[in-house]
């Protein structure tokens, strides 16, 4: 994999796709076989139920030292803004928690980003200003996706398990 590759992984429910994730992100040790990342690799994960799903967004974003102006910047670009600082999490739609943990994924400093199913509850506008963003910031993206039009739109090669 290099810089600017954008790798969707597709294949049948059950066939592995997010536990091929947690493996290369570490949360999972592999039984056999070796997979090879550099030490000083950055790798920052979007999930398919979202990591941030209680609580008060802003605690969350002065927990992991990010900027709310920024953050709300790129969550208004996915269709987010008005009061979602002063309510709980807990009373956000799942398309707003999907949008709130892509969000936190782009903020955060990596060299590699994981996304296991981006499109999960994310709305047709929503998902067309994703596809815009990815293809103009082209980041070092893998990815889980079943969606054939946004893989195939988005990524630059296709494994299939």
């Amino acid at each position: 994999m290099g810089r600017d590759d954008r790798i969707a992984i597709v294949g049948k429910n059950g066939s592995g796709k997010t536990t091929l994730l947690n493996v290369i992100s570490g949360r999972v040790e592999i039984q056999r076989g070796k997979i090879y990342k550099p030490e000083r690799l950055i790798i920052t994960r979007a999930y398919q139920n979202p990591l941030w799903n209680n609580g008060m967004l802003r605690e969350h974003l002065i927990e992991y030292g990010m900027d709310e102006t920024r953050f709300r910047n790129i969550l208004g670009s996915l269709g987010v803004s008005g009061e979602v600082f002063n309510r709980p999490l807990e009373t956000f739609s799942e398309g707003e928690r999907k949008k709130v943990d892509l969000c936190r994924s782009f903020l955060t400093a990596s060299d590699l980003l994981l996304w296991d199913e981006p499109l999960n509850y994310i709305d047709l506008i929503t998902r067309e200003q994703l596809e815009d963003v990815i293809l103009q910031y082209k980041p070092t993206l893998l990815f889980v996706e079943h969606d054939k039009h946004f893989v195939d739109r988005i990524a630059t090669k296709v494994v299939y398990l």
